[in-house]
């Protein structure tokens, strides 16, 4: 018997007993600050953990003798940041009932092959009984810090104003204004209603600035309303008592109702501040720092949802999630200072059948980019609800490439193809490529085809195989495209994977419905035509059979190629689709062609229609 007979005999055993789920102990854990574990039935009736949801990073390593017979090796996370996680977790109002969590760097015994594959295969199970999944997209916090200097700054500022982003984010408006007015007394700003009501209302740099739309012709300038306040409490003093400038008279007051200012002896109202005055005040810097750090950090914690929620097997765990609707989020950063928190504070939930905000973004959709707010949860809505099952494949990231298939194909209608995998010897993305052309319907056969080569994307026409080299651009359109008819008949086998044994060489064979043919004329780049003509006749597919090394004799100085465009659906659609077409070079007399970049260089293109589906093309 070898060694893999050995293992797949064991983890055939474990896996045909009841699986034993080891969870640690919440409550034991933060009280002592120690990891405590328990074993339990995975299937046992009255189980309740909470399973979490987070990207590895890459800390000093921790070993912890969990007293399981095994030895944990941590690099994932600091502890000190699980720790106190578990005491959040216990006070949080919907968890504060459970008693265990799964964290798979500690849950599962890496250095056991059996065990750790048996677990494997029970990982969708764990996640699927879990009473609820909590992402934690900052968990490895510690490694974000150490990256760059930048990264621990944008850190700091989530640590320093999370009580606030934690209200902004919940768009709580009246603690929003409260924290914004505590803020300003703390500060030493002026009291004066006026100038107050103008810094509040009027800039970007309070609640209403954080949360509401500004059109662009909005009449007001945060900067110059903030340098004309720090100004003129400069003159009057308005900022060392309350009320203290509480008059109609004064300059303020006349500049905001468009009075005239000219006869008073105070300066200019829009007088320039230079920087280096700007970074000697007091109450105005902290005002302007404060803005740059609540943005800062808010958009950082969306980069931080968008790097999670592109790992594979997250991509698993909120698909899961979606099923019972059990998802909710935290980030470490903001309770760092709890105490500045709520009691009891509530982590974000996130509600695959209403997400936060949902409403609003898909009536303004270009909110996300202005309110900052709003940009983290339409990250959150995009990443965890919109992503088609090719992007789900190709734009995650993953440690093993057979990882995409076992993440992702149990949540796809391809679930069947699962037990084939461990069989697939996957190298590198070329390999999944193909593979997905191999195992996929026609539906998305076609899709992957022009996402291969529309105009946005970086097609390697000298790279074969052609449709399975392209740098993909993942803003294309046509992903989502789901009109009809298409120009590829989705009931037969009218695009397949196939091999040419002799060359060792991968095509595809694709019979449209129409084509279109492109013809030189007065107007083409000829520079540009003979320069792809070129690049394409130098690609194995062309030297194939062609023994003679002369590219300057009269055999290669008369080779000309045709030019095909292929679009994904038919012309009598009367659907303008000019930018989703694909073009592919090559030769209808020998029939094979390479998928290429669009011909922009004056290229006439004649229609035709493969009514009797005797024109195929073999795509290399």
């Amino acid at each position: 018997m070898t060694v893999e007979d050995h293992v797949e005999q064991v983890s055939k055993e474990l896996h045909e007993q009841p699986f034993q789920v080891i969870l640690i102990d919440l409550a034991k854990t933060f009280q002592e600050r120690k990891i405590q574990c328990v074993e339990k039935p995975l299937e046992e009736d009255e189980l309740s953990f909470v399973a979490l949801s987070y990207r590895w990073g890459e800390v000093q390593e921790t070993a912890i003798d969990i007293q399981l017979d095994y030895l944990a090796t941590i690099t994932s996370f600091d502890l000190d940041n699980l720790y106190h996680l578990c005491e959040m977790m216990a006070q949080e109002p919907d968890l504060q009932s459970i008693n265990y969590v799964w964290v798979d760097a500690i849950c599962v015994d890496q250095a056991n092959y059996e065990r750790r594959k048996a677990t494997i295969h029970q990982m969708s199970n764990i996640y699927e009984k879990a009473t609820y999944i909590l992402a934690v997209p900052d968990l490895h916090k510690r490694h974000v810090q150490s990256i760059s200097e930048a990264h621990f700054e944008m850190v700091w500022y989530i640590e320093t104003h999370n009580d606030y982003i934690y209200h902004l984010l919940h768009e709580s408006k009246d603690t929003l204004d409260e924290l914004d007015n505590a803020f300003l007394s703390n500060i030493g700003a002026p009291d004066d209603p006026a100038i107050r009501q103008q810094l509040l209302e009027n800039t970007d740099y309070f609640a209403d600035g954080f949360t509401s739309f500004r059109p662009s012709d909005w009449p007001y300038n945060s900067m110059e309303i903030l340098d004309k306040a720090y100004q003129e409490s400069q003159v009057s003093g308005a900022d060392t008592t309350a009320g203290n400038n509480n008059n109609d008279d004064s300059d303020y007051q006349r500049w905001l109702d468009g009075g005239d200012t000219s006869n008073q002896e105070t300066s200019c109202p829009l007088m320039p501040i230079t920087s280096q005055g700007r970074m000697e005040s007091s109450w105005r810097q902290q005002i302007y720092e404060r803005n740059i750090g609540i943005r800062g950090g808010v958009k950082f914690m969306a980069d931080l949802i968008r790097d999670w929620s592109s790992r594979v097997w997250v991509i698993s765990e909120y698909h899961i999630a979606k099923k019972k609707n059990n998802l909710k989020y935290w980030f470490i950063a903001l309770s760092e200072q709890s105490a500045r928190l709520p009691d009891n504070v509530a982590f974000f939930r996130f509600d695959f059948d209403d997400p936060a905000f949902s409403s609003y973004l898909q009536t303004y959709p270009g909110a996300a980019s202005y309110i900052v707010h709003m940009h983290l949860h339409d990250t959150l809505i995009k990443q965890l609800t919109t992503q088609s099952f090719l992007q789900m494949m190709l734009k995650s990231k993953a440690s093993k490439h057979e990882d995409r298939f076992y993440a992702i194909l149990p949540q796809s209608k391809y679930i069947s193809k699962i037990s084939q995998v461990s069989d697939w010897q996957l190298h590198s993305m070329v390999d999944v490529k193909l593979k997905l052309f191999e195992i996929m319907d026609t539906n998305d056969k076609v899709n992957l085809l022009f996402m291969s080569g529309v105009h946005d994307t970086k097609t390697q026409g000298d790279t074969l195989p052609t449709f399975a080299t392209s740098i993909y651009s993942w803003d294309s359109h046509f992903l989502s495209y789901t009109g009809s008819p298409y120009n590829i008949d989705f009931d037969d086998d009218y695009i397949t994977l196939r091999y040419q044994q002799d060359a060792n060489l991968h095509y595809l064979q694709l019979i449209p419905a129409e084509y279109y043919i492109g013809w030189r004329s007065e107007t083409t780049n000829m520079d540009y035509y003979d320069a792809k003509v070129a690049k394409a006749r130098k690609t194995k597919l062309f030297k194939y059979n062609d023994h003679d090394d002369d590219d300057e004799d009269d055999h290669h100085h008369g080779f000309t190629m045709d030019i095909v465009a292929l679009t994904p659906v038919a012309k009598q659609s009367g659907i303008d689709d000019s930018d989703v077409r694909i073009h592919l070079i090559g030769s209808f007399a020998e029939n094979k062609w390479l998928l290429s970049s669009a011909y922009d260089g004056g290229i006439e293109w004649e229609h035709h229609y493969n009514e009797d589906k005797t024109t195929i093309f073999n795509i290399y």
